[in-house]
């Protein structure tokens, strides 16, 4: 069993208990099938309910036509990059809490992220404990 798993789920409790409803949706915007697929594995195992968008348009789509508590972004992306996703779903007024999850690791990327309304950054490689 990864570390992840328990340190990630204690991590989304405390930060979004403020969630309306038992069931926390999740939505994964990942181009890398295996992390989505590792990450979404892993979330569904602690009950949640996940999506995977595996390209940008599609993430798009999912986190403006869709209600998610959490959506975990990623920022290099194929036909829409995560940060116009984030800047777009900000715009449309959606209250999700969002994590960038990326290999973008300059100050100025984490800066641009957090100043858009995303909650937290995670650079990749990430150790699980993050």
């Amino acid at each position: 069993m990864h570390k992840f798993g328990i340190i990630f789920n204690v991590y989304l409790i405390i930060k979004f208990n403020n969630c309306k409803g038992d069931i926390m949706r999740i939505l994964v915007v990942e181009d890398e099938y295996k992390l989505a697929d590792l990450i979404a594995d892993r979330l569904k195992k602690e009950k949640y309910l996940v999506d995977i968008s595996l390209n940008g348009e599609d993430g798009l789509y999912n986190a403006l036509t869709n209600i998610y508590d959490l959506i975990i972004l990623d920022v290099m992306l194929p036909i829409i990059d995560g940060f116009n996703i984030l800047k777009r779903i900000r715009e449309d007024d959606i209250k999700s809490k969002i994590i960038m999850l990326t290999v973008k690791s300059e100050l100025e990327d984490k800066l641009t992220g957090l100043s858009n309304g995303a909650i937290d950054y995670v650079t990749k490689p990430f150790h699980m404990e993050e």
